[in-house]
């Protein structure tokens, strides 16, 4: 039976109650197979046609890992994340999962991939965050309209992580790292010190943030999207100024409050680490400088609630990684309950001694 023309397509009969309907989107020719009636081939075909006009015609078949691995590169850049982190678990991605068609990817193929990775020496908690990417590529391609994956598949982890970092610095360390570190990388530094501030939100702090009438910066680009205001301490309202009155007088075009010579500081990795070992503090990382932050404002006495806002913690259980714990506080724990313990046996003894002279 010769194909029957309908609308822009047509409709043969393969069989019975079997149609194959072809049509064009976006120059390329379709073709499809359904079972039923002539009716059941022509409303296809119609839905078929009002999608590719609509430029909604998505083969899922045919999409591959790499598209969506660059739809979530893209997501990055509309929210303002951390673009840069995001490239690097791309490329660990790449190699094995570029050219795979996102319809051929489950279980048994990540899990090929943890064993490829695992056997090149790469740490679980790595693995885990390439996982992780590619969990939300597919998910972005499954919220995408129309779909570019029918579903997510189940990508399980390389497996359990190694518990979280409990690095910081103490006050004595700091001043001696800060000591061996260029004047502008410096005074980046001392800021993360004082308010346990992501330092991509810190490189990226520009003047208009900050209000020296009320000692306030307010990061209106955050990780987390939410906008916060940090108070500013005596010492770093002095660096602000300071830095203020260096950018009106050498470079006032520069919008941000640290930089380089009037650019944005983007990285100081060979400084840090040659600081670190000047300093005798070798493999420490700049992110203990946030535990840092947190660990020292709740010392000072701030509530926990406070210094969540201040630093962009959202949930108490994440926080709580960051408010270390070490020995002289246990030490400190048991000298305050001897000083309770001990005002409450002389408040008895000096009740006794008044009740024997009564």
């Amino acid at each position: 039976m010769a194909p029957m023309a309908y609308g822009d397509g047509t409709i043969e009969e393969r069989g019975t109650g079997r149609w194959r309907i072809t049509w064009y989107a976006a120059g390329v020719r379709r073709r499809k197979t359904i079972r039923g009636t002539v009716t059941d081939a022509r409303r296809t075909l119609r839905r078929a046609l009002v999608e590719a006009d609509r430029g909604k015609f998505i083969d899922h078949r045919k999409v591959t890992v790499s598209e969506l691995l660059d739809d979530l590169l893209d997501d990055y850049r509309a929210k303002l994340q951390d673009v840069k982190t995001c490239e690097g678990r791309i490329r660990n991605l790449t190699p094995f999962f570029g050219k795979l068609l996102a319809s051929r990817v489950g279980t048994n193929t990540v899990r090929a991939f943890v064993r490829k990775r695992k056997a090149a020496g790469v740490k679980d908690s790595t693995i885990n965050r390439d996982i992780a990417a590619l969990k939300r590529a597919f998910r972005l391609g499954y919220q995408h309209s129309p779909r570019k994956v029918v579903s997510v598949p189940y990508l399980p982890m390389a497996g359990p992580e190694s518990p979280p970092r409990e690095g910081f610095f103490t006050h004595e360390e700091f001043m001696r790292l800060r000591s061996n570190l260029p004047p502008e990388i410096a005074q980046l530094v001392t800021f993360l010190y004082h308010t346990g501030c992501r330092v991509g939100e810190a490189r990226g702090i520009q003047w208009q943030s900050v209000s020296f009438e009320d000692a306030r910066i307010r990061l209106l680009k955050t990780k987390n999207g939410r906008r916060r205001s940090i108070p500013v301490t005596r010492e770093l309202l002095e660096l602000l100024r300071g830095l203020r009155l260096e950018r009106d007088q050498l470079w006032p075009e520069s919008s941000f409050v640290f930089s380089r010579g009037g650019k944005r500081i983007l990285s100081f990795r060979k400084s840090w680490e040659n600081a670190c070992r000047a300093s005798g503090l070798p493999g420490r990382l700049v992110h203990d400088l946030r535990r840092t932050g947190a660990r020292n404002l709740v010392r000072s006495g701030v509530a926990e609630h406070i210094v969540m806002a201040i630093g962009g913690w959202r949930t108490r259980s994440v926080f709580q990684r960051y408010d270390i714990v070490d020995d002289r506080d246990l030490g400190n724990a048991a000298a305050a309950l001897d000083r309770y313990l001990d005002a409450k046996d002389s408040a008895r003894t000096g009740l006794k001694s008044t009740e024997m002279v009564n």
